[in-house]
């Protein structure tokens, strides 16, 4: 009798391993993703003014890294003309940008693709006071 109670146990504990067995190590899953590479957005301020009040033309000048994007951010309290020149490659200025706006605020690309070379902002107006940020991204 002992035997035949040993050899039922004996079945049942393989029974119970074959058939609810959980592996000592989980296999790793494979699990797919599909990501769009990461276009770094880092801009970088290259020139400021708060509260700058211009009577005729004031000009700002940058050196934006080559291949990167000139922005301006503008608040105004009346009409500005904005012109933006680029050095050329004799060594002079070639008009790239120009476009007058009206009292508020606004952020505008001025320059794609930068030469890496000094750019001219110029700001024209009379009696009106401006913020500005030239960045480039």
């Amino acid at each position: 009798m002992k035997k035949i109670l040993a050899l039922v146990c004996c079945l049942a504990l393989m029974l119970s391993m074959s058939l609810f067995s959980v592996p000592a190590f989980a296999a790793e899953e494979s699990r797919t993703y599909t990501t769009t590479p990461e276009v770094p957005t880092r801009a970088q301020g290259l020139w400021y003014k708060d509260g700058l009040m211009i009577f005729g033309s004031y000009n700002a000048t940058v050196t934006p890294t080559k291949g990167t994007n000139l922005n301006l951010w503008l608040k105004c309290d009346g009409p500005v003309k904005v012109t933006v020149y680029y050095t050329n490659a004799l060594g002079g200025y070639t008009q790239t940008y120009q476009n007058t706006f009206q009292k508020g605020e606004r952020d505008v690309r001025v320059v794609t693709n930068c030469n890496g070379k000094q750019t001219l902002v110029k700001f024209e107006t009379y009696g009106t006071t401006i913020s500005a940020l030239l960045y480039q991204n």
